[in-house]
């Protein structure tokens, strides 16, 4: 059997015809997992996997399992205040995605190096440590020397 997996990074996932686009993809590749990400819902409507799932008729299951975690990237919010620097902050964001890593017992990996990862500079530079790892505590356990590091700019 073939385990297609997809990754989906969406933006929109609330409109309607977004989810017709969403599921055309996931038809077409024939994806047996699908991992979606939309970055401007603080949580999936239950519309939205209502539609979703009836869309894929009933091949779609919205589940959380207790599994090792690394989560890493670009996950375009700060964590606190003093990681952004020449803009304001959008604390109520701030403040969940604290709460998302408490609630999940993340460990937020230190970066050495740097005090950011992201950089734009017209007349006034704005900078904000945006990218970042978070471990579970089983996989820190396995490897607890881990660091990051902030490479230099080019």
């Amino acid at each position: 059997m073939n385990w297609f997996t997809m990754f989906l990074n969406v933006r929109g996932l609330g409109r309607a015809e977004k989810i017709r686009v969403v599921v055309k993809v996931i038809v077409k590749c024939r994806a047996r997992i699908v991992f979606i990400q939309e970055s401007k819902l603080n949580v999936v409507k239950p519309w939205v996997a209502k539609r979703l799932k009836a869309s894929l008729h009933g091949g779609l299951e919205f589940f959380s399992i207790q599994v090792p975690v690394v989560l890493g990237g670009d996950f375009n919010v700060v964590k606190k205040e003093e990681k952004k620097l020449g803009a304001s902050v959008n604390n109520g964001t701030m403040v969940d995605f604290g709460d998302f890593i408490q609630r999940h017992c993340l460990i937020d990996i230190p970066m050495t190096g740097g005090l950011y990862t992201w950089f734009k500079g017209n007349s006034e530079v704005v900078a904000s440590r945006l990218d970042r790892f978070l471990l579970s505590p089983e996989v820190f356990s396995l490897v607890p020397k881990v660091g990051l590091s902030a490479l230099p700019r080019s």
